[in-house]
């Protein structure tokens, strides 16, 4: 077998190189540019970390199912029933499936929907007010727009305040991604991010304890929405609150980074924005919005955001951890590694990543590097 190749060890555990490349996505990119598709660095809170960017190589991976804890242990605070990321397969396989039910679930879609619409609808009267007289901050604008989805999609109900609901989770995520990753702040202020932090979250479950406690003064147990479904299922309720606020974290964020590079993206291409109107034209005549039917007459819509999630990915990337040695392709990889899967690398499946073709850092990997998307661990 050969050794897994990678940069030398740092005093520091790795944290100076992730921080200099900007994040963890990208410095997983630049890793693969110069060592090619398997590659061993260090990450605080893993201590052996392999990132794997062929397709064909993470084959061998399929089968692992257990998360590596200490990776995850950065969200513990927000959950009173145990950390919903390192749940074992046993727990979380009915419990994913459940959530599957709902979100995934094309009733609660179409319930929802011209919800969904009146909500986008008045955000685009809003910038289209504000339309050359003042710049538009197009990501706090979307993702304040999916937590009002979220809310009323998946919770049965609206936050009061999703610009402080937005704000809210920024701060609890700033303060425990620092710990993850050891950012060094003097010692005033690291007390007082704490502090913002704890504050921030105790307001965070009083959101949802206001959302839940709507949900079920109405007595509904509906299981096209979240809580619903959960009360029916029976769960107790420190995990349905648990699965509120990680849905609320996990999906109204990514949802706006979506949407944000979606924009982005067709404003540097006006050729493909010009055709995705000319359907949109089509398709709904003299409408000003879609109805649910006519999603499916819009393929060079649905390819758009298609196509932005392939380039910036809102969950770059993902992890798995070994109980056991593993062999992959010409590498084997130690019990105990925790195994990324860089979704980011893996969908630029640049001929850059091959070992040689350039250097972090280099001009010949400037292009690709130039942006990226919003740091989060996927699933």
């Amino acid at each position: 077998m050969t050794d897994i190749p990678g940069p030398e060890p740092r005093s520091d555990g790795g944290t100076g190189a992730i921080t200099a490349a900007d994040g963890l996505h990208t410095y997983q990119l630049q890793l693969h540019a110069e060592y090619g598709p398997i590659v061993r660095f260090q990450l605080p809170g893993a201590e052996t970390a392999v990132s794997i960017a062929d397709p064909v190589l993470l084959e061998a991976t399929a089968h692992l199912d257990k998360r590596p804890e200490r990776l995850f242990s950065f969200l513990e605070p927000l959950f009173e029933a145990g950390n919903l990321q390192v749940l074992p397969a046993g727990e979380h396989a009915p419990l994913r499936r459940l959530l599957l039910s709902v979100l995934a679930g094309r009733p609660s879609h179409e319930r929802h929907f011209a919800e969904f619409t009146a909500l986008a609808t008045a955000l685009a009267d809003r910038w289209a007010e504000r339309a050359g007289s003042e710049p538009v901050e197009l990501q706090k604008d979307l993702t304040a727009l999916s937590l009002r989805m979220i809310c009323a999609y998946a919770l049965g109900g609206e936050a009061a305040d999703p610009d402080g609901a937005v704000t809210a989770f920024e701060e609890v995520l700033t303060e425990h991604l620092g710990r993850l990753y050891q950012v060094p702040l003097p010692g005033p202020e690291q007390e007082r991010r704490a502090e913002r932090a704890g504050q921030a979250l105790a307001y965070l479950r009083a959101v949802v304890d206001r959302v839940v406690a709507a949900h079920r003064s109405g007595g509904r147990t509906d299981r096209s929405d979240l809580i619903g479904a959960l009360v029916e299922a029976g769960e107790r309720p420190a995990r349905i609150r648990d699965t509120v606020m990680m849905t609320m974290l996990a999906a109204h964020h990514t949802t706006g980074v979506a949407v944000s590079w979606t924009l982005h993206l067709l404003g540097r291409h006006p050729e493909a924005a010009e055709r995705i109107g000319e359907e949109l034209d089509r398709v709904l005549g003299d409408r000003a919005a879609p109805g649910y039917a006519d999603l499916r007459r819009l393929p060079r819509l649905d390819m758009a955001l298609k196509e932005s999630m392939r380039l910036f990915p809102p969950g770059p990337y993902g992890a798995r951890e070994t109980s056991e040695g593993l062999v992959v392709g010409d590498y084997e990889v130690p019990a105990g590694s925790t195994v990324f899967y860089p979704i980011w690398a893996v969908h630029v499946n640049d001929p850059s990543l091959k070992r040689g073709a350039c250097t972090a850092g280099t001009t010949g990997c400037g292009t690709a590097l130039a942006s990226s998307p919003t740091p989060g661990l996927s699933g």
